[in-house]
């Protein structure tokens, strides 16, 4: 095992099947998949556009121009037939129109039919058929019917024009053929494409899920598992099972983690059975401490009743018949045998403490805060203190002990009051949102400076001498371990600026009364550890 405080050696998570490979290994399986579906989408993709592209831009457009080509050469015909039997040159519009039709349809064919297989040739029979019927019939007669009226119509009426003019239909219909046997191609191609699209996007979604599944069951098997089984043999130590050794498994981190633990508990195991043996050497000093606290103060009372009695006779008596110096060490020996015994009962009260606050009631801090206000009574009559004070919040605490608490605040307030000026004490509590009951106590008095703040809560720790204001700096220190024996805690408050005189307002908590929507009863129990 290792020392408590010794430095582990840092180990390397590398090995064939270490979790960092593993999950490398995942990603890059993952990674890997994803871009091969991407791939295979993208290519029936882009198939699926070309389908398209040929079908909509291409096959489409060309019939359609193809049929605009031929409603043009009819117009020019059914037009110039019109001009031969009228000869009005207002019947030539249409044969007009068709042929601007004619001349700007030809190049947008041509760019279509170039990409339609076997189609030009026959786009070239269709252009050799119409100029021919242009030449030979159309531009003729036109020409004829101007000059020589209805006379000119024989052109276009004879078998040899009707026959150009058929030569034309004939020869655009294989032009038509081959459009429609292209463009149903094209479709058949599109609906494959489209299926071929389908079917990939199925594959690779299932593919997908095969590995996310497989991802997740691997991530279940390497990690999740072993660490829960690692959470739930950490959770039995940690709920007393100390004994119980904590097994590696899992890939090489997780293992070494589990190691690592392992090694933590038995040190920790270790460190609490040195905690044990120390508490319960110290629980056993604390006891003899106790026991001998009990002791000598007790044996030392009885010295000191003595000592305080006999000095206090031999002044009486011997008081003005020896010299002034001798009457000054009577004096110093009877002062210095009360304070001792003051000091010891300060003590002895100071130690019961913890003691003391153990079962507590509910009780109302008004009660406790009037009793304190009775013990006070003769130092009121003698400094004519004015205490002035508000409802105060019930709270769950022992009675004895914050009476107590009441009159050391209460008590130092009226004392530390500078020359001539009456003392006056203001109490107040409130119950603050986390349930704690807040209780300030603020005097008028001579302040404490803020760097002080805190060591006046020390024990036997005076700012003003003893000839000043006489004490035995224990109050304070006795209103601290009171209030943090109930679960609180007490501070003195910053000094306000602007206030005619420096003044003190000590602050202090308690666990307040459980609220009638708990299930807490009349009592409590402090947890004073």
């Amino acid at each position: 095992m290792t020392e408590p405080g010794a430095k582990r050696p840092r180990r390397r998570e590398t090995g064939p099947w270490s979790l960092r490979r593993r999950l490398a290994l995942t990603v890059g399986g993952t990674i890997l998949a994803l871009m091969s579906v991407g791939v295979i989408v993208g290519f029936t993709l882009a198939t699926l556009s070309d389908a398209i592209h040929r079908r909509v831009d291409i096959y489409g457009p060309a019939r359609i121009q193809t049929e605009q080509l031929i409603n043009a050469i009819t117009n020019e015909e059914t037009g110039l037939r019109g001009f031969i039997i009228t000869g009005d040159e207002s019947y030539l519009q249409p044969y007009n129109d068709g042929i601007r039709t004619e001349t700007s349809l030809l190049p947008m064919l041509l760019t279509n039919i170039r990409q339609l297989p076997g189609a030009e040739p026959l786009y070239d029979n269709v252009l050799v058929a119409i100029d021919t019927w242009h030449r030979q019939v159309a531009a003729p007669t036109v020409e004829a019917v101007r000059k020589n009226g209805r006379a000119g119509a024989g052109l276009i009426t004879d078998a040899d024009a009707k026959a150009k003019f058929d030569a034309i239909r004939a020869a655009i219909a294989p032009l038509e053929d081959r459009e429609q046997a292209l463009a149903r191609t094209a479709g058949t191609n599109l609906h494959n494409r489209l299926r071929r699209l389908a079917w990939t996007l199925a594959i690779s979604e299932a593919a997908l899920i095969a590995i996310l599944v497989t991802a997740m069951f691997a991530l279940r098997s390497w990690v999740t598992r072993p660490l829960r089984r690692l959470g739930s043999q950490a959770v039995a130590v940690a709920e007393g099972e100390r004994d119980r050794r904590i097994i590696p498994d899992g890939p090489p981190e997780i293992r070494h983690l589990a190691e690592d633990m392992e090694s933590m508990r038995q040190q920790l195991d270790s460190l609490i059975q040195q905690a044990e043996t120390q508490a319960h050497d110290l629980q056993r000093s604390n006891a003899e401490l106790e026991q001998f606290a009990y002791v000598a103060s007790h044996d030392l009372q009885e010295p000191l009743r003595k000592v305080a009695s006999f000095t206090q006779l031999l002044r009486k008596r011997y008081g003005g018949q020896l010299d002034e110096r001798a009457d000054t060490y009577i004096d110093f020996a009877v002062d210095g045998a009360t304070r001792m015994q003051r000091l010891i009962n300060d003590l002895l009260e100071f130690s019961r403490v913890d003691r003391q606050v153990e079962t507590v009631n509910v009780l109302a801090l008004d009660d406790a805060l009037t009793d304190a206000i009775g013990s006070l009574s003769t130092a009121i009559e003698e400094s004519q203190g004015q205490i002035a004070r508000e409802p105060l919040p019930r709270v769950v605490g022992d009675r004895s002990m914050i009476t107590q608490l009441f009159q050391n605040l209460v008590g130092n307030a009226l004392k530390f009051h500078a020359p001539g000026i009456t003392p006056f004490v203001h109490v107040a509590g409130r119950r603050l949102p986390d349930g704690m009951v807040e209780v300030a106590v603020s005097d008028d008095g001579i302040g404490i400076e803020p760097e002080y703040a805190e060591k006046v809560f020390i024990i036997f720790q005076r700012l003003r001498s003893r000839e000043e204001y006489p004490g035995m700096g224990i109050g304070l220190a006795l209103c601290r371990k009171v209030v943090e024996a109930h679960g609180g805690r007490i501070w003195v408050d910053p000094r306000e600026e602007g206030r005619e005189t420096p003044g003190t307002t000590v602050r202090f908590t308690l666990p307040g009364e459980p609220l009638p929507s708990t299930d807490v009863g009349e009592s409590a129990k402090i947890d004073t550890s």
